[in-house]
Order: C-alpha cells, then structure tokens, then sequence
C-alpha cells in the first residue's frame, strides 16, 4: 500500500553509494539510465554509476547486469561522454581505494602476548 517515490529512492541509494554499496550504484544507473516519476533520464550519470557498480568483484556483486546496462548508455552517449564519464569514475575508484587503505593501515594493532 505504499506509493512508489524514484526521487526518494535515489535520494537513499545515492547515500548507501556514497558508503560504498556496488548494488546502490546500480540502482541508481539503472534509475538515471531509464529515468522515472521524479528522476529525469540521465545517460551521464548512469554512465557514471553503472561504470563503477561493473568494477565490483565478489560473488554476490552486481557485475555482470552493471556491465549489461552501462553497454546499452554506452551506445547512447558520445565518446566524448563516456571519456569523461570513465575519468570521473576512476577518480572516484582511486579515491575509495586510498581511503580504504587508510583505514586499514590505521587500524590499531593488537598487543604482542606476553611471553
């Protein structure tokens, strides 16, 4: 009995993204790429999601439909697009990458036994 609301749906996916979630940036492609009530088409931005939603690995990941999909936009943006697009996803990439390495170079060390 609840009303469907894409804008609202894409307001809470694009936080769960923002924190690293490969199936929010799909979603959120997948919204942009077919726009609905309250989401306005938007190739770039599907691009952009779908792009780093496909570099995802891990069994339960939503590769192999991100990389569907992002073909499809593909096909409807320019080169030009998709150029910048790709460059503006990899900076993302290597940004999470380094703040991941962070946390994980910072995390406390555990304490040697005594002997």
């Amino acid at each position: 009995g609840v009303t469907k609301n894409h804008a609202e749906a894409a307001r809470w996916w694009e936080k769960a993204a923002q924190h690293g979630s490969d199936w929010s940036r799909y979603q959120l492609g997948k919204l942009y790429a077919e726009g609905a009530d309250g989401v306005e088409k938007d190739n770039r931005k599907a691009y952009f999601h779908l792009y780093i939603a496909s570099s995802a690995d891990g069994q339960n990941s939503p590769r192999t439909s991100a990389i569907e999909l992002r073909e499809k936009v593909e096909k409807e943006l320019g080169n030009y697009d998709v150029a910048q697009e790709k460059k503006r996803a990899d900076e993302w990439l290597t940004t999470l990458k380094e703040i991941t390495r962070q946390k994980t170079k910072n995390r406390a060390k555990p304490l040697p036994l005594p002997d």
